[in-house]
C-alpha cells in the first residue's frame, strides 16, 4: 500500500512539473473550457495566446490560483497587468509553480498588434527552475502567436508556438509546444472551441471547450481533454468593476483540481 502511494505521488508530481513548464493557460475562464482558448482574445491572453492582447481596450490586473489533487507541491499562482499600447496591447505577468523542493518561476513581457483581420504577438519569458540539492537553472524563452478572424464575429483561427528558440536548462530542453485551434461563435452568448496541442515528445492532446452566457453577467463553461482524459466545468460572474471565475476539473486517476481567478478593471467596459 505504501509503495502504491509513493508511485501515485511521483506520478502526480511528474505530470504537474511537466504541465507547469508547458505553459498551461492561467485563469479559471480558460480552465472551465478545458484550456481550449488559443483563439480567445481576453485579459488572460498574456498567458494563453499573446496575440489576443491586440484588442485590449482597458487596463486590467488579474490574480489566479490553482491547486491540484490537494497537494501543496502542485500549487500554481500568477499575477498580471495588461493594457492598450501603440494601437496594440501590452502584457506583464509573473507565474509560480511548486514549493521549496521543486519550483518554476516565470516573468513575462509580451506585445500584440492587429493588422486587418489578423492579430500577431510575441512574448519573452525569463524562466527559473529550482530543485532542492540540484541548484537553480535560468533561461529565456520566446513565444509567438496569431489569431485570424475568418468570418467576422463568427469564426476564428488561432495558433501558438511556445519556446520557439528551444531553450535549455541544465542540459534539459524545455517543452516546445504548438497549438492550433478553431472557435465558432454562432451568437454573442455561445462560444465553441476546439484545438490540438502537440509537444515535440508527447502525443497530441485534443481539447474542446464551450462557454454559454446564460445571463448578461453569468457564464457557464465546460470542456474535455484527451491524453490524459480530463473533464472541466466552470462558472463566471462579471460586472463593470471585476470578473470572478471558478473552475473544477477531474482527472480519471488523480482526482479533482480547483482554480479561482479575479480580474479588476480600471476603467468601465464599453
Amino acid at each position: 500500500m505504501y509503495s502504491i502511494f509513493l508511485n501515485s505521488l511521483f506520478l502526480v508530481l511528474t505530470i504537474n512539473c511537466l504541465s507547469a513548464q508547458n505553459y498551461n493557460p492561467s485563469g479559471a475562464r480558460a480552465a472551465g473550457m478545458g484550456n481550449a482558448v488559443v483563439t480567445v482574445s481576453d485579459e488572460w491572453s498574456c498567458f494563453q495566446n499573446i496575440a489576443g492582447l491586440a484588442n485590449q481596450k482597458k487596463i486590467t490586473s488579474g490574480l489566479w490560483y490553482k491547486t491540484d489533487y490537494a497537494l501543496r507541491a502542485c500549487r500554481e499562482s500568477s499575477a498580471h497587468l495588461v493594457g492598450p499600447l501603440l494601437k496594440g496591447g501590452l502584457g506583464i505577468s509573473v507565474y509560480r509553480y511548486g514549493n521549496e523542493v521543486y519550483s518554476v518561476n516565470r516573468i513575462s513581457l509580451g506585445y500584440a498588434h492587429k493588422i486587418s483581420f489578423v492579430s500577431l504577438g510575441i512574448k519573452l519569458n525569463y524562466v527559473q527552475v529550482a530543485m532542492q540539492d540540484l541548484g537553480v537553472g535560468k533561461t529565456i524563452t520566446i513565444d509567438f502567436g496569431g489569431i485570424a478572424e475568418l468570418i467576422p464575429s463568427k469564426l476564428f483561427f488561432g495558433a501558438t508556438l511556445n519556446n520557439l528558440n528551444q531553450a535549455i536548462i541544465k542540459k534539459e530542453l524545455l517543452p516546445v509546444t504548438m497549438k492550433v485551434g478553431i472557435s465558432y461563435r454562432p451568437t454573442k452568448n455561445v462560444m465553441l472551441n476546439t484545438e490540438v496541442e502537440k509537444d515535440l515528445i508527447y502525443k497530441p492532446t485534443i481539447k474542446v471547450g464551450l462557454e454559454y452566457v446564460i445571463l448578461k453577467k453569468i457564464s457557464l463553461r465546460t470542456g474535455i481533454n484527451t491524453h490524459p482524459f480530463v473533464n472541466f466545468f466552470g462558472v463566471g460572474f462579471q460586472t463593470s468593476i471585476f470578473q470572478l471565475d471558478y473552475a473544477l476539473s477531474k482527472h480519471v486517476q488523480l482526482g479533482y483540481s480547483h482554480c479561482l481567478s479575479l480580474l479588476v478593471f480600471f476603467n468601465k467596459i464599453k
